[in-house]
C-alpha cells in the first residue's frame, strides 16, 4: 500500500469501527446510522483505492478499485432495502 493510501484507509476503517461500537446507543435509528457509517466508510476506503490506482497504474489496481465501488454499492442498497422495510 502506498502511503498517500495508507491514510484514507485508515480513516476508513476507524470510521466504520468506531460507527458499528456506537450502533447499539443509537436505539430505533440503529439501521440509519449503520447505512450512514458504512457509506461513509465506503468512501474513505475508495479514496484509498483511487490513490493506489494513481501511484500503481496497473490492471490490479483497476480491478481493486471497480471491486470497491460494486461492493459500496451493493451494501449500500442493501442497507437501504432493509431501512425501507422496516419503516
Amino acid at each position: 500500500m502506498t502511503a498517500a493510501a495508507a491514510v484514507p484507509f485508515s480513516m476508513g476503517v476507524a470510521i466504520m469501527v468506531v460507527g458499528l461500537a456506537r450502533l447499539p446507543l443509537a436505539g430505533r435509528m440503529a439501521p440509519v446510522r449503520l447505512s450512514e457509517t458504512l457509506s461513509l466508510g465506503l468512501e474513505f476506503l475508495l479514496a484509498a483505492t483511487l490513490l493506489r490506482l494513481a501511484a500503481l497504474d496497473t490492471y490490479l489496481a483497476l480491478s481493486m478499485v471497480a471491486t470497491t465501488i460494486v461492493v459500496r454499492k451493493v451494501i449500500t442498497a442493501g442497507i437501504r432495502l432493509s431501512i425501507r422495510a422496516l419503516g
